[in-house]
């Protein structure tokens, strides 16, 4: 959820969510914040990380492409 909907991993720490996840799931022990943001994500980053090199060491060809814009203000 919080990487699908780009939220900000303290959302963990919010009473509503808490609320939500205990109603769910009484037996669940919600980890901390900081938990992703030192363990878990560097550790899937690193698994990642290792996978992508795989592949991309095995390609015979490899693309990218980007997609940008821009906002302008009128003042």
């Amino acid at each position: 959820m919080i990487a699908l909907d780009n939220q900000p991993f303290n959302v963990v720490n919010s009473r509503g969510f808490r609320r939500v996840v205990a109603v769910l799931e009484p037996h669940y022990t919600l980890l901390s914040d900081k938990y992703f943001r030192t363990t878990l994500i560097p550790k899937l980053f690193k698994t990642m990380s290792a996978k992508l090199i795989d592949v991309l060491a095995s390609a015979r060809f490899i693309s990218f492409t980007t997609d940008s814009w821009r906002t302008s203000r009128s003042i």
